[in-house]
C-alpha cells in the first residue's frame, strides 16, 4: 500500500512541476513590446526599421512563439519591403511629417 501511495505522490509532484514550469515560462504582453524595441535598427538616413525575422527571433528569446504571418499582423509600422514574402521590412512612420 505504501508503495502505491509513494508512486501516486511522485506522479502528482511531477505533474505539478510540469504545470509550474509551463506557467512560469508563459510570456507576458510586455515581452512583445520589449522584443519589438530590441528589433529596431537605425539606418544612416535616420529611419527606424524592423525586420520581421529579427522580431520573431527576439520573441522566441522571451518565450513567445509567433509565425512570420502572426508577427506581421502585430507590427504597426509601415511596410517598406521591396520583395514578396512574409519576412517583411517595416519602418516607423510619423504621419506628422517627421522621421
Amino acid at each position: 500500500m505504501r508503495c502505491s501511495i509513494d508512486r501516486h505522490i511522485k506522479s502528482m509532484l511531477y505533474a505539478y512541476t510540469v504545470f509550474l514550469k509551463e506557467v512560469l515560462a508563459m510570456a507576458r504582453y510586455d515581452d512583445k513590446i520589449t522584443a519589438l524595441n530590441r528589433s529596431i535598427t537605425h539606418e544612416p538616413s535616420g529611419r527606424q526599421v524592423v525586420r520581421t525575422s529579427v522580431f520573431v527571433r527576439n520573441l522566441a528569446d522571451l518565450n513567445h512563439a509567433l509565425s512570420l504571418v502572426e508577427a506581421n499582423r502585430w507590427i504597426t509600422f509601415r511596410d517598406a519591403s521591396t520583395e514578396e514574402g512574409d519576412d517583411k521590412l517595416w519602418f516607423q512612420f510619423n504621419p506628422n511629417g517627421g522621421l
